[in-house]
């Protein structure tokens, strides 16, 4: 059975020069090749995958990037479908991180695990080294997390991990925190927050946070 999907490169990085000549100063992670699996409805491109495919694909993004002169230093993927073949391909393929999981609901405080969506039992609120790539968490939703939820996060010293997505909606499915200027409102009340309250703290893309903040080194029973 096949299912609908854009057709194939609609987004595809290297179609889209003027765009990436303004992302001077961002991060870029690796979101996949496809964000897709033809055979399944889900968009979790990684699942069910052997390990040779997950290297396939990663190196034909990699390649994408490399054209444009961007070397990805992270992974995060599409559809929160992590695997033990997935993770492993990204420590072979040498990525430092990868943007795992997200729990954007659970109680703020320090032993708490993340169990929302993608690796399951890592910190929700630090860093996580999963057997050689640092897990990074997102835990404040651009569209419905508050201003106090933050606020906790800060003050203990965590890891403030925003979430969001380009779009709003994605093949006719709403999904809320696309970059809306709602949404974006929402950000700019956050850091006029952060700013007129003086909270400490550091703003660092997500490589700089990896090496950072490490609380403890795990193997999920998922990616066992």
């Amino acid at each position: 059975m096949k299912f609908n999907s854009w057709p194939e490169g609609t987004y595809r990085i290297d179609k889209h020069t003027d765009w990436v000549k303004e992302l001077n100063g961002f991060e870029i992670a690796d979101h996949g090749l496809t964000h897709f699996q033809a055979s399944r409805a889900s968009a979790a491109e990684f699942e069910k995958l052997s390990y040779e495919q997950c290297i396939e694909k990663i190196n034909k993004a990699l390649k994408l990037f490399k054209k444009m002169g961007i070397n990805p230093a992270g992974f995060a993927p599409p559809g929160w479908g992590v695997t033990h073949n997935l993770v492993k391909a990204l420590i072979d393929l040498k990525f430092e991180y990868i943007a795992g999981c997200v729990d954007d609901t659970v109680e703020v405080a320090t032993d708490v695990v993340a169990n929302q969506a993608g690796i399951k039992n890592v910190k929700a609120f630090f860093t996580t080294e999963l057997n050689g790539i640092i897990n990074i968490p997102r835990n404040w939703n651009i569209h419905r997390s508050t201003i106090d939820r933050a606020e906790k996060i800060i003050k203990m010293n965590g890891v403030l991990g925003l979430h969001s997505h380009i779009l709003d909606e994605y093949l006719g499915e709403k999904i809320g925190n696309g970059i809306t200027e709602e949404n974006l409102k929402n950000v700019e009340k956050l850091l006029d927050f952060i700013e007129e309250n003086s909270l400490d703290v550091e703003f660092k893309n997500f490589s700089e946070v990896a090496k950072v903040q490490i609380t403890e080194k795990i193997i999920p029973k998922n990616l066992a």
